[in-house]
């Protein structure tokens, strides 16, 4: 008798642990390249939010924050074999793996917000963002937060002004080429060391999102915004493929529908707040702002041509396709 009830216990646990192991929830993991409080990351945190609520507990997101996951070849490695479910990163990192994101670091490539949304939104950006596709990743869609702001210690206001200042860069042989091109002398640093070689003197200046300065608390490194309108800073979102096609057709749809909702978000975060960060910076922070004369935003963009030499044939077809449509829209 108490070998049945035992064996009958016994069957009992089983059957709870099993149900347990069945009903617990499927871990997305989402490596965000933004700091804590950044818009994308916020957009990130409302994708998880959506997510978790939506597919009632079947779902969690754990968000990998800031470089928290590793560098971006480590977390693109991962996506690309599964081990990591979704990423956001800047082009200029995502460039090393598709060399025709390039075409993003280029200066003046895009005169106007209107421009830069038309392209990336349009058939020219689906073109661009097709190439990570043959990775054996899933893109997502671009995330548009402004163009970069070159910050510093001391006041910047002419093209000569720049010239020889040690500047951070990302990786990106094409993004060095630019801020070379403008006078800069570039230092490439990842993002998550941009804090200590500011501090240390690594780096003169960096060209930054400006709600960077606010939330990263760049403000308290920096004191002077130099407003040059070199380079739009453009993000992208981007999933394992593996993992996107094991997805049943209802989950698909969640998913579709948590990304949409990110991107929204992410980008109408990034573009309301631009003008409340210079009124932050300028009012509380004791910032001092900067907007380049027409003269020397000129000088800059001559200046800025040979770049483009530094660019493959392909992409520097690529550039002008880009170029020519964006000119339209000014």
């Amino acid at each position: 008798m108490r070998k049945i009830v035992s064996v009958f216990v016994g069957v009992l646990m089983f059957l709870g642990f099993s149900t347990q192991a069945c009903n617990a929830a499927t871990k997305i993991k989402f490596a965000v390249a933004t700091p804590p409080g950044a818009h994308l990351t916020r957009a990130a945190e409302d994708f998880k939010k959506f997510i978790e609520e939506k597919s009632k507990g079947k779902y969690t997101v754990d968000l990998f924050i800031w470089g928290s996951y590793g560098a971006s070849d480590t977390v693109f490695a991962a996506i690309q074999f599964g081990e990591l479910q979704m990423a956001l990163e800047s082009t200029s990192n995502l460039s090393q793996f598709a060399p025709e994101l390039a075409v993003f670091d280029m200066p003046y490539l895009m005169p106007s917000t209107e421009a830069v949304l038309a392209v990336t939104e349009g058939d020219l950006g689906k073109e661009v963002l097709s190439y990570l596709d043959k990775k054996n990743v899933h893109s997502l869609g671009y995330f548009f937060i402004g163009n970069r702001y070159i910050i510093s210690n001391k006041k910047l206001s002419t093209a000569a002004d720049l010239k020889g200042l040690k500047h951070r860069t990302t990786a990106s042989p094409y993004h060095i080429a630019s801020i070379r091109s403008l006078g800069l002398s570039p230092i490439p640093i990842a993002a998550t060391e941009l804090v200590t070689s500011l501090q240390q003197g690594v780096v003169d200046t960096a060209d930054v999102e400006i709600n960077w300065m606010v939330v990263g608390r760049g403000c308290d490194l920096c004191k002077y915004i130099l407003n040059s309108e070199h380079l739009a800073n453009l993000y992208a979102a981007y999933c394992s493929q593996e993992w996107i096609d094991s997805l049943s057709k209802d989950d698909r749809s969640l998913f579709d529908e948590g990304f949409a909702l990110m991107m929204k978000n992410g980008k109408q975060y990034s573009l309301d707040s631009i003008q409340e960060s210079l009124d932050i910076l300028v009012n509380k922070e004791n910032c001092v702002y900067t907007e380049l004369s027409p003269e020397e935003k000129a000088k800059l963009v001559e200046m800025s041509r040979e770049a483009y030499k530094a660019l493959p044939a392909d992409i520097r077809a690529l550039a002008t396709k880009i170029s020519d449509a964006s000119k339209s829209l000014q």
